[in-house]
């Protein structure tokens, strides 16, 4: 038998409270000399999950150019309270089965700058 092991990327994430920023993302393969990944068709999910038991917060993704692997995450505090919270950046490819994949995880942290 065979393990597959897929293990993200670690994105751990500092935000002060009211800040709004973007994040620009490439995706590219592992080469010696890294090439995009055509990203046309997936479906690309940004979500912070709470750590107060609230709704989750789906940050909002910008498909800059995804025939280049790019796109962007606005990173906000809406809807956060001040603590450290989890966040995942799934890619989902076109097609049956639907096979999403965790690309990037890691701590959300809110605080206040005060």
């Amino acid at each position: 038998m065979t393990d597959i092991v897929q293990i993200p990327a670690v994105g751990n994430i500092r935000m002060f409270r009211g800040d709004v920023r973007l994040l620009l993302v490439t995706i590219t393969d592992d080469a010696e000399t890294p090439a995009p990944i055509d990203l046309t068709g997936y479906t690309i999910t940004a979500t912070v999950h709470a750590i107060d038991g609230a709704a989750d917060v789906e940050l909002d993704i910008d498909e800059t150019d995804l025939e280049e692997g790019e796109f962007s995450i606005e990173l906000t505090t809406a809807g956060l309270i001040d603590g450290l919270h989890t966040w995942c950046l799934v890619l989902t490819p076109p097609g049956d089965p639907v096979l999403p994949r965790t690309y990037i995880a890691g701590t959300y942290s809110v605080e206040d700058c005060g």
